[in-house]
């Protein structure tokens, strides 16, 4: 006889689809139907259709990647400067209360407004229903300095006869061709449901307490990973910017046309030193200069064709119609993988803690890292690979010391320096780590043997390609001034792409990390320690000055269980310094993104910041 679902069960079941209705109703439900078009070939092309949900365009970035991503490369190609925003919004609005409203447009550069088929003008609308047509037009400049300034902007505001504009939220606008993203919502919604609500059903057939732990640890992973995917997804094709970090171009650029014929080609930033040497074209894309070269050695091709495939499954006939809607699900699907293999990581280390929940609640949710692990970069490949390997050598030394485990990490290390070169020492640190066991030096013999033969497929693919300007290149890469500030910059300097955010959560990683490390024994913590660092070491005097968001990406993993490990601890044992670090450091910063920056800069509001902050 089939087992009825527990009350447990039913209970998550209800309380997902309840999550989904809440979001239904407060966000799904409302904005405008956007169409979004352009002046091409002498004519108003429609270039995309979309639902705003979110009603104030505050800068130019999300109005730019409409038009950017949703670009129909296919039959007009890609334009070689930035497209003029020219889009009709249009929506079902509710006038509230008893009195009539007048409508106006705060716009970069213009809106035009019409209600019920007729101009808007100056006259007011009665309370109750009506239909808006709203024409939003803005000419976004192209120059570097323009990507922070606000260029084009737009806001729609309602008042009463006699009261000061206010902006109109969402939910009095309700899209004009219904809501998009609806269906999709509830479908996942009763996915989710399902999925969870069997978990739990699961996790309640065991009596035995470590199974029940076990399993509702799966469901909490699970969870993690939902929470992950979601945090990331959330406007993942518009922030960061597509001209933040154009190296998201050379990796799609690359693996595509590897996919498609075999050859190599990127940008470059050093194309007076590739003359005379390789094939150098010259490319102009929604306002942003190429200078592209074949064939392109500047880094390894693995992640590439990870980015290729998705962007080649995405419909890109050429390397230039590549859309980082399609690429970016790239790195948000490794950091799914990678968030399971924390927990496993962290489970082995530490058994019966929570500490790898935790640890793995951080890499998803702390602003700077979920938004730097949504940029494609070779790093992103690598946290999966160090995770794995660590992993595997967890169940190399506590599960008998399996053969198949340590080849296992071997293939993890090994294939690293076919992403990114520095991932060599990768090889290293894993090497050192078997080697640190009892008779473990025959263990790390036959590790370098199988990792060093995988790695030796780069000079393979170099051979066949082009060996004299694939070690041209990397000469080029390694000669960076270099100065003797390599590790402080990443223990307190926190970047976004190039953008500097993150620095409080940054040291509260770094420091609980260190309080772990040492609270445990560097011993029972060498598994996240070793590896991690010898590449940070590696990477440091490669890297020389240079310095960017992506570098520490595959250290986060490990900052994170360390921090989390930390939390934990705290939570059961509290002390004076560990609360003063997580309030002052990791709550206080985290804290200023609840805050309107204009409002906390005017003077007569610091009285009342000061008495929160008391």
């Amino acid at each position: 006889m089939a087992r009825l679902p527990s009350a447990r069960a039913t209970a998550v079941f209800v309380a997902v689809l309840a999550a989904a209705w809440v979001a239904d109703l407060g966000y799904f439900s409302h904005g405008y139907t956007a169409h979004w078009y352009q002046p091409i070939e002498g004519q108003r092309v429609l270039v995309d259709r979309t639902t705003e949900h979110r009603v104030v365009f505050p800068n130019v970035h999300r109005a730019l990647s409409r038009y950017v991503q949703g670009w129909p490369s296919d039959r007009y190609g890609v334009p070689p400067e930035l497209p003029v925003i020219d889009v009709v919004l249009r929506a079902r609005i509710e006038i509230p209360g008893q009195d009539p409203m007048r409508l106006s447009a705060n716009a970069l550069s213009e809106a035009t407004i019409w209600a019920d088929g007729e101009p808007l003008g100056d006259r007011e609308l009665a309370p109750g229903p009506h239909d808006l047509w709203i024409r939003w037009q803005g000419r976004p400049r192209a120059h570097r300095v323009a990507r922070r300034s606000n260029t084009a902007s737009f806001e729609l505001t309602w008042k009463t006869h006699g009261g000061t504009d206010e902006v109109v939220p969402a939910s009095a606008l309700t899209p004009a061709d219904g809501a998009g993203g609806r269906g999709m919502l509830w479908a996942l919604a009763f996915l989710l449901a399902a999925l969870f609500g069997a978990g739990v059903q699961y996790t309640g057939l065991t009596t035995s307490e470590s199974s029940r732990r076990r399993r509702l640890g799966a469901v909490l992973a699970l969870g993690l990973v939902v929470l992950g995917v979601g945090m990331r997804g959330y406007d993942y094709d518009v922030m960061p910017e597509y001209r933040e970090n154009s190296d998201e171009l050379f990796a799609t650029w690359n693996g595509w046309s590897l996919l498609e014929d075999g050859s190599t080609r990127g940008w470059t930033a050093w194309a007076g030193e590739y003359s005379g040497r390789v094939e150098i074209t010259n490319e102009r894309a929604f306002g942003m200069p190429y200078v592209i070269i074949s064939p392109y050695f500047e880094h390894p091709p693995l992640m590439h064709l990870l980015v290729g495939a998705a962007a080649q499954l995405g419909g890109a006939h050429h390397y230039m119609h590549a859309k980082l809607r399609h690429t970016r699900l790239v790195p948000i699907g490794l950091m799914a993988v990678a968030t399971l293999l924390m927990v496993a990581v962290g489970r082995r280390l530490w058994p019966g803690s929570w500490s790898a929940w935790v640890g793995a609640l951080l890499f998803n949710v702390v602003p700077s890292i979920v938004l730097q692990t949504r940029v494609i970069k070779e790093e992103d490949l690598l946290v999966p690979l160090l995770l794995g390997a660590v992993l595997f050598f967890l169940r190399w030394r506590d599960d008998g010391r399996r053969t198949r485990d340590l080849v296992g990490a071997a293939i993890c290390v090994g294939l690293a320096p076919l992403a990114k070169v520095p991932a060599a020492a990768f090889i290293v640190g894993l090497a050192a780590l078997f080697a640190s066991q009892p008779r473990g030096f025959t263990a790390a013999a036959r590790l370098l043997v199988i990792s060093l033969g995988l790695a030796s497929l780069l000079a393979v693919y170099a051979v066949v390609v082009d060996w004299d300007n694939f070690i041209y290149a990397q000469r080029l890469q390694s000669g960076r001034a270099i100065h003797w500030s390599l590790f402080s910059r990443y223990l307190h300097l926190s970047q976004i792409n190039h953008n500097h955010v993150g620095r409080g959560w940054t040291q509260f990683l770094w420091v609980g990390y260190a309080v772990t490390v040492f609270g445990r024994g560097v011993r029972e913590t060498a598994p996240i320690t070793v590896p991690p660092l010898v590449y940070l070491v590696a990477l440091s005097i490669g890297t020389g000055n240079w310095n960017f968001g992506w570098y520490i990406v595959q250290l986060y993993p490990f900052l994170c269980l360390g921090a989390g490990d930390f939390i934990v601890r705290q939570w059961r044992r509290p002390s004076l310094l560990g609360g003063l670090l997580l309030v002052g450091v990791m709550l206080f910063y985290s804290l200023n993104l609840l805050m309107d920056p204009q409002w906390a800069k005017n003077s007569s509001s610091w009285g009342e910041l000061r008495l929160w902050v008391s």
